[in-house]
């Protein structure tokens, strides 16, 4: 490793000891005219409720539009599974909740479209998400969460008094649910089983809306233009925040009084955010990827990079026995596209670079692929995307 290989780990390591790891700016496009919610589908398209025109756009992997089709009404937020996707519409004669098949046509439909409290209306429905079984729906000025049989019909209500519930979000055992109830703004954890609340939390200004990483550690609450995103341990413990403060630049937010979303991705773990009123989707992702230094790891920075504009993926690879160590990229069909490392490595920290190319040193097409190692003690494979 050369000294200035050396040098970056040693203030990485350093980092890695007295601050949060945070989140960077990583792109962004602007198809969209007033995005209001995203989602990514295990396809790894990617959905944007577009408050604008009225309208649901589809993206490929990289923020190149596929299709669109109008919605009847303002779509607030959106959900999907592996089939369908879920969306929530707000209007003065659309407080409605519709099931979609992913090539545009409505399945499923809830509520009359005016607005009401009984079974079969909705006033103001917001954020949205789904399980197997049920759709979640912050149907916010009836302060509930209204749950939907995904095949039609109404299954319960979880009325949370004065919540104004507008982001909602679920893993195995919580719903997660961010209401603009109060001076300034809650979250609720409620066990998923019958909807009380396990604990809760004030925030600093009024949230648009919540998600979860992959593995429930972090709640991620998008709470306003100038606050940017907070990020929340399971107790309430505030981690860390990024983006903001007001403005149009790179990670800025203009968002207005009403609509605005987040989505983690569960598999790159990178943080996209509706960025309404500048009719743009921002992607943050992790500045720095320390590694643990008691095993034998792999880990991506910059995993989704665009080569045109100087930028690279940094694998990093902590070894713990000394021996011949062989990192791969494949496509995800499992074609082999180059060979970056193939060598004896010491013990410790590397770090190499993948730049976008082939064995050829030609570029590749933009898209999702796979970094696998083998090393002494360990294998590994990580994701990373290019784009173009």
């Amino acid at each position: 490793m050369n000294k200035k290989i050396k040098l970056i780990f040693i203030i990485l390591l350093w980092c890695c000891a007295s601050v949060s790891a945070g989140y960077e700016f990583l792109f962004e496009w602007k198809t969209a005219v007033k995005p209001n919610d995203i989602v990514i589908d295990s396809e790894r398209s990617i959905w944007v409720a577009d408050a604008g025109p009225e309208t649901l756009i589809k993206y490929d992997g990289t923020g190149n539009e596929v299709k669109r089709w109008p919605a009847i009404g303002e779509p607030m937020g959106i959900a999907c599974d592996n089939d369908n996707f879920y969306v929530v519409k707000y209007s003065s004669t659309n407080n409605i909740v519709c099931k979609y098949d992913k090539s545009g046509n409505e399945l499923v439909r809830w509520g009359t479209g005016l607005a009401g409290e009984a079974t079969g209306y909705f006033f103001w429905p917001w954020g949205i998400t789904v399980d197997d079984n049920y759709v979640y729906v912050a149907d916010c000025c009836n302060n509930r969460i209204r749950l939907l049989n995904k095949t039609g019909g109404y299954a319960s209500d979880w009325n949370i008094t004065d919540s104004w519930p507008v982001g909602v979000a679920l893993d195995n055992n919580y719903v997660y649910i961010a209401g603009v109830g109060g001076t300034s703004g809650v979250v609720y954890v409620c066990n998923k089983n019958d909807g009380s609340i396990v604990t809760q939390w004030n925030t600093p200004s009024k949230p648009f809306d919540i998600d979860i990483n992959g593995d429930s550690s972090k709640i991620f609450v998008l709470c306003g233009s100038t606050e940017g995103v907070i990020v929340y341990n399971n107790s309430g413990v505030q981690l860390e925040k990024f983006g903001g403060p007001r403005g149009t630049g790179e990670g800025e937010f203009t968002l207005p009084k009403e609509g605005a979303g987040i989505y983690v991705d569960k598999v790159l773990g990178n943080i996209y955010v509706a960025d309404k009123l500048n009719g743009r989707v921002q992607v943050f992702g992790s500045k720095t990827g320390f590694l643990d230094t008691s095993k034998g790891m792999l880990k991506v920075v910059n995993n989704v990079f665009n080569p045109n504009a100087g930028k690279s993926a940094w694998v990093m690879y902590n070894i713990l026995t000394a021996g011949t160590v062989k990192i791969e990229i494949y496509t995800v069909s499992g074609t082999k596209v180059k060979t970056l490392v193939n060598e004896l490595t010491s013990i410790g920290n590397n770090i190499k670079y993948w730049t976008g190319d082939n064995v050829n040193g030609e570029p590749v097409a933009p898209g999702i692929y796979f970094v696998h190692i083998e090393a002494p003690g360990f294998t590994d494979t990580q994701k990373v995307c290019v784009i173009r």
